[in-house]
């Protein structure tokens, strides 16, 4: 084989590019460089035969092919960093996610079973339970925002994970509150979804923020298609409204804010509106009470108590605007009756508690509320509130002959609640 310095082998030109691979066909970095050696010791073999272009030719396609071989190389380590970073990345996701999830405590009995049937079966399925928390899953728009979770983590930093001593004035813990306001709304073998707005709503009011409690419900009035729905909201947000204009004096005796209430009425005629409830008829008759109408009031109350003849406080207070209204035979009537049934104390604190308020406002008006305290407190077992309050009735020299013998009946028999009743 003759060699040509100018032209090669066979008289052919060398082509000005290296082909070192076919179209359709890719080649990994070690053909590459193996391509590259030959092509170099290639051009060693032309410089020996002083086939100086030939040479420089062969060493040019060596060098291409090692820089070709080389960045190869590089993007495959740039492809498997990227790799990497992706995983770390979801590590770190993951990792978030299992801490946040790990600061609260997970207790999805609580969830599944409803506080009214202990034998309810679980509703939750195995992957539900290992994602729950304590804090409510399901659809709607979340009201709970970053800034209520940061404070369930002050609580948490400020007490530790010891529950909190019975006289700090602190409040009670998200973890706590959740489970319940879960369970109270969506029992098991429930299908509707939950409301986040109706459970933010009652979770803010069980911690005194009345304001956001209100917010919460409100904003949830838009959406609500439901008439069950539609009634819950508004009965919360009535219940935010008396909340928050709602307070006690040194005695422990209610002090109402009256533009409050008038909020609280609306928000509860538009809750029987959308669903009539006993309780919300109760209630509403109450706000008709303390804004003075005691017309729109005994409807109200007389309605709850059609649809519901257990409601001991609805009683009472029909009771008490029967007093203030002057008609002693029916207000005795409605305190009788609920003193009869012998309810529990919360009743009877609460029929107490409003006949003091309403002494307390207006003292020596109505003579006859001293009678139906002293006769509430021999019930519930207060001697010395009944022995005062019946005493100070017969004080004030009642007109009526069939008032002062109960009066006298009720001091004779302090220990019997139902006494000549």
């Amino acid at each position: 084989m003759t060699m040509d310095s100018k032209t090669g082998p066979a008289g052919q030109a060398p082509p000005s590019e290296p082909e070192p691979f076919h179209a359709g066909r890719s080649i990994g970095g070690s053909a590459l460089r193996e391509q590259a050696r030959k092509h170099y010791q290639l051009g060693n073999r032309f410089f020996d035969f002083r086939a100086m272009e030939r040479a420089q030719d062969e060493w040019r396609r060596a060098a291409w092919l090692w820089r070709l071989a080389a960045a190869v190389r590089t993007a495959r380590i740039e492809r498997v960093t990227d790799l990497r970073a992706v995983i770390l990345l979801l590590l770190t996701v993951l990792l978030a996610f299992n801490l946040v999830y790990g600061l609260f405590p997970r207790n999805p009995a609580d969830l599944a079973v409803s506080p009214d049937d202990e034998t309810a079966e679980e509703r939750t399925t195995w992957w539900e339970r290992w994602l729950d928390t304590g804090h409510p899953q399901g659809g709607g728009a979340p009201i709970v925002t970053l800034h209520d979770w940061w404070l369930r983590l002050e609580h948490r930093w400020r007490t530790g994970s010891e529950e909190p001593e019975p006289d700090l004035n602190v409040r009670q813990d998200l973890d706590q509150r959740w489970p319940d306001l879960v369970a109270r709304y969506r029992r098991p073998g429930e299908t509707e979804p939950l409301d986040y707005h109706l459970v933010a709503g009652y979770g803010f009011l069980r911690s005194g923020d009345f304001n956001r409690a209100a917010q919460a419900f409100a904003s949830g009035l838009p959406a609500a298609r439901r008439p069950k729905q539609r009634a819950d909201l508004y009965q919360g947000l009535a219940n935010a409204h008396y909340y928050a204009g709602y307070r006690t004096d040194a005695q422990g005796l209610a002090v109402y804010d009256l533009a409050q209430v008038r909020q609280a009425a609306q928000a509860y005629q538009g809750s029987v509106q959308a669903e009539p409830r006993g309780l919300s008829f109760g209630n509403l008759g109450w706000m008709y009470f303390l804004l003075g109408q005691y017309d729109r009031a005994e409807a109200a109350s007389q309605r709850a108590l059609r649809m519901d003849g257990t409601l001991h406080y609805v009683r009472l207070n029909l009771g008490l605007t029967f007093l203030v209204r002057g008609q002693e035979d029916d207000a005795y009537e409605a305190y009788r009756t609920v003193i009869l049934a012998q309810p529990g104390a919360d009743a009877l604190d609460g029929g107490i508690d409003d006949l003091r308020w309403l002494l307390r406002d207006h003292p020596k008006a109505y003579p006859f509320g001293d009678l139906m305290l002293g006769l509430l407190a021999r019930a519930k077992g207060d001697r010395v509130l009944a022995q005062r309050e019946l005493g100070r009735f017969l004080a004030g020299r009642p007109s009526g002959a069939r008032w002062q013998r109960l009066a006298q009946q009720a001091l004779h028999s302090l220990d019997s609640p139902v006494g000549g009743l």
